[in-house]
């Protein structure tokens, strides 16, 4: 099992060591925000100083910078970046002290943003900002986690796990049960038998059990979906009585809402992402932007009200990921911007 080492610093808060993008995003958002101290200054004049990090901190402020226009097209705010790219351009061989002085010059500037106008730039880095400490608790607390492709593992009791992109689990084996939680996105079990220790998948304030079988556990924002491949699970939510679900069926259940009754599923459908394959049915335009961008390694933003667009119903690949989303915008009349790093800005048509 991997488990990310927590970072030296946590100020401000950002994913763990193997997310560099994520941690300049961080970096780029608390610096723009004219609130930053001397000693997360001082913690920020020390991550950069390693090349891989300025490197990184360069791309996500040319991403900044990038957004720019659109703030004036919308007549949001005057560009937070004066303070950030006085302090991004200390060299890392200034002391501290020094970074604090002249970052604290140039801090006023910033601060007289005016609050109730968010531009798409802000928006994006706020985003970053927000989703990094979630991501730094997730890397704490989970055993393995994907980035952009789905990977296969092997548990210790000869289980097979395979998880799909953007996703994480926690594994917690003793004497008495096997029990697995799912902390984000979709997994797929293949469970080792002969072995008499329960089989547990939790998610939501749900169980799924297994009773010899592979199956599907899909951990969306409210609600949890979980589909039997072969074999057969009892899967419960709250106090009622756990529901059976055979191969070839599927359930459904939220936090405040009970497991549905079973549902028909063809078995080829569960888990396609294991074999690169996307299916949506009648999904709104913006959801199936959200669920092809798990495979992009740069993020994917939506600006603008998708409640126009129409619903899409596709098979695409996750493998070719541009190719879908280009796809999807065709279908729905949206309008596509590649920015720098791989970016992508996807918006409905101007009216």
């Amino acid at each position: 099992m991997t488990r990310s080492a927590p970072p030296a610093c946590s100020e401000p808060p950002y994913p763990a060591d193997d997310d560099l993008a994520g941690q300049a995003r961080a970096w780029v958002a608390r610096l723009a925000s004219g609130e930053i101290d001397e000693s997360e200054l001082s913690a920020f004049a020390a991550w950069r100083e390693a090349p891989a990090h300025r490197e990184a901190f360069a791309r996500q402020r040319a991403l900044w910078r990038a957004l720019a226009p659109m703030r004036e097209a919308f007549e949001f705010a005057p560009e937070p970046s004066d303070a950030a790219t006085t302090a991004t351009a200390i060299p890392a061989a200034v002391s501290p002290a020094i970074a604090a002085r002249t970052f604290a010059a140039a801090a006023p500037r910033a601060r007289r943003r005016r609050v109730a106008a968010w531009s798409v730039a802000t928006a994006a880095c706020l985003t970053a900002a927000i989703a990094a400490a979630p991501t730094l608790a997730l890397s704490l607390r989970s055993d393995y986690r994907t980035g952009a492709a789905p990977q296969r593992y092997a548990l210790d009791d000869g289980s097979i796990l395979a998880l799909d992109a953007d996703s994480a689990v926690a594994v917690h084996y003793d004497r008495q049960q096997r029990r697995i939680a799912l902390l984000r996105g979709n997994a797929w079990f293949q469970v080792a038998h002969g072995d008499a220790r329960a089989f547990r998948v939790e998610a939501l304030g749900g169980a799924v059990r297994d009773i010899g079988t592979a199956f599907e556990v899909r951990r969306l924002e409210a609600s949890v979906q979980a589909a039997v491949s072969e074999g057969l699970i009892e899967v419960a939510s709250g106090a009622r009585a756990p529901v059976r679900v055979a191969a070839g069926q599927w359930v459904s259940y939220g936090e405040d809402a009970p497991v549905s009754a079973p549902r028909t599923v063809a078995t080829a459908d569960i888990a396609g992402w294991r074999r690169s394959e996307l299916s949506l049915d009648a999904v709104p335009a913006d959801e199936a932007l959200r669920r092809i961008a798990r495979y992009r390694d740069a993020p994917v933003w939506t600006l603008g009200s998708f409640a126009g667009a129409p619903k899409i119903s596709a098979s695409l690949r996750t493998d070719r990921s541009d190719e879908a989303i280009a796809a999807v915008a065709e279908r729905a009349h949206l309008r596509v911007q590649r920015l720098p790093g791989g970016a992508l800005l996807v918006r409905p048509p101007a009216d």
